[in-house]
């Protein structure tokens, strides 16, 4: 079990190391899926179903009962077949409910 966990941090310490701008890496529960992209000019994550967290550059997505949060901070309700992307470029960090412009919930 020690040589899997040898091999793990090999794997994270080689993939962090060849991010030159920005990365990203997410979890997911049973029924969500998460998938991330990164380039030197753009990093994006979605997610679509009901828990799931991903790391786009220095912030946080979450799906969490029903909703969609950003840092911590709630961007409302999302179904779990909804499509949730979070996209990083230098000059803006866009979050998208089915290719619709999310702003955080008031």
């Amino acid at each position: 079990m020690k040589g899997i966990s040898i091999i793990m941090a090999m794997l994270v310490a080689s993939t962090v190391a060849g991010c030159q701008t920005s990365c990203s890496s997410s979890t997911a529960e049973t029924g969500t899926s998460v998938s991330s992209s990164s380039t030197p000019d753009r990093s994006e994550a979605t997610l679509v179903g009901t828990q799931g967290k991903a790391r786009v550059g220095s912030d946080t997505v979450e799906l969490k009962n029903g909703s969609v949060f950003v840092n911590g901070e709630s961007y409302g309700s999302v179904t779990a077949t909804q499509k949730v992307q979070y996209i990083v470029t230098a000059d803006k960090h866009v979050l998208l409910v089915d290719g619709e412009v999310r702003l955080p919930a008031r």
